[in-house]
């Protein structure tokens, strides 16, 4: 197993974790995070009538504390680290509060490449994503 995600599953133990955004981006690291028992809230805009089922029940199911609607970021008070969705920026007046008072303001992705085993290469933009991403995995293949 990778020793760089051990560490960090330990780093998490005991600590207050908070998750905004519950779409495409966190949602495997809100089931990850659930899976190993960690103390998460998710916050979100969307009420669960809004979300997408699946992810609606999924959060249903799993009982996790939830933070949703208009004022959902109201109760974003003494965590540890939380864990934004890319498009939610890091400017915020309550991220810049909490990161004040000493938390951890971090995202999944930063996550994945502090604690991926091998290099990363990143394709970003608006377009050409495919058609680079291919000829970068046709090099690394021959």
């Amino acid at each position: 197993m990778n020793q760089k995600y051990e560490e960090f599953k330990k780093e998490l133990i005991g600590k207050k974790i908070a998750i905004i955004g519950a779409g495409v981006s966190n949602l495997p690291l809100i089931k990850i995070l659930k899976q190993l028992s960690y103390n998460i809230t998710v916050f979100d805009k969307k009420e669960l009538a809004e979300m997408e089922p699946s992810t609606a029940e999924f959060l249903q199911n799993e009982e996790i504390s939830l933070s949703l609607g208009e004022h959902y970021l109201e109760k974003l008070i003494g965590f540890d680290i939380i864990f934004r969705s890319p498009s939610f920026l890091p400017t915020n007046e309550y991220l810049r509060k909490e990161q004040n008072r000493g938390a951890l303001i971090t995202t999944e992705i930063e996550q994945v490449i502090r604690l991926a085993p091998c290099p990363i290469i990143g394709v970003t933009g608006s377009k050409g994503k495919t058609t680079t991403a291919t000829i970068i995995y046709n090099i690394l293949k021959n």
